[in-house]
């Protein structure tokens, strides 16, 4: 076998060795002008399977029902952070005090 032959034949198989079936690849979008142009497309009406809008205006749980503008007392939220998780918040602990004499 000659140096030419034996250069074809390796240039008509794959690297790997496993022979590509003919044809193009089922869902290559590699050769389209926008191959997210699926992604693009803004949906018209929400999901209703999937969880309200976050942003969505709705009733404050904490205020009460009477039209009062204060929640209840003792009134805790499911949104805010635990006070020790909470950057902003007040210490609920005092900090630890320095050793400053043994």
């Amino acid at each position: 076998m000659s140096d030419e032959a034996s250069r074809r034949r390796s240039q008509e198989q794959p690297p790997s060795g496993f022979p590509e079936p003919p044809g193009g690849d089922p869902g290559d979008r590699s050769r389209d002008e926008d191959p997210h142009h699926s992604l693009n497309t803004p949906v018209g009406e929400p999901d209703p399977s999937e969880w309200p809008d976050p942003y969505e205006r709705r009733a404050d749980p904490r205020s009460p029902q009477d039209g009062d503008a204060s929640p209840a007392p003792g009134a805790t939220s499911t949104s805010e952070p635990h006070p020790t998780q909470d950057p902003e918040a007040e210490q609920p602990e005092a900090p630890e005090r320095d050793k400053l004499d043994d």
